[in-house]
C-alpha cells in the first residue's frame, strides 16, 4: 500500500543511496528506513542527499561526484573524477559549495 502525506505527496518507507568510491570499482550502500507509520517525503530525501554530498566533500575534497536518480527513492553518487581546476564546485544557484 502506497503511503500518502496529508498534502498528497507520496511517502517512501526506504531510501537507498549507493556511493561509488574513486575508481568506481567499490561502493557502499546506505539504506535509510523510516519509523513505523512514517515515511520520507521529497524534502526529507533532499536533506539526506545534501548531508551525503557534504560528507563526500569532507572525506574526498579533491574529487567530484555525480548524483544519479534511479527512482524517487533510489540514488547513486558516482565518482566523476578529480576536481582538476582546484576551484570550489559551484552549486546550481551559482554560489560556491563548501
Amino acid at each position: 500500500m502506497k503511503r500518502i502525506a496529508h498534502n498528497g505527496d507520496p511517502l517512501y518507507k526506504r531510501v537507498r543511496v549507493k556511493v561509488f568510491l574513486p575508481g568506481n570499482k567499490k561502493h557502499g550502500t546506505v539504506i535509510y528506513k523510516s519509523q513505523s507509520g512514517k515515511g520520507y517525503h521529497a524534502t526529507g530525501i533532499d536533506e539526506l542527499l545534501d548531508n551525503i554530498a557534504t560528507r563526500l566533500e569532507q572525506v574526498y575534497p579533491g574529487e567530484e561526484y555525480r548524483l544519479v536518480a534511479l527512482a524517487p527513492d533510489s540514488f547513486n553518487f558516482v565518482h566523476a573524477g578529480a576536481n582538476r581546476s582546484g576551484n570550489p564546485v559551484e552549486s546550481s544557484d551559482g554560489s560556491a559549495a563548501n
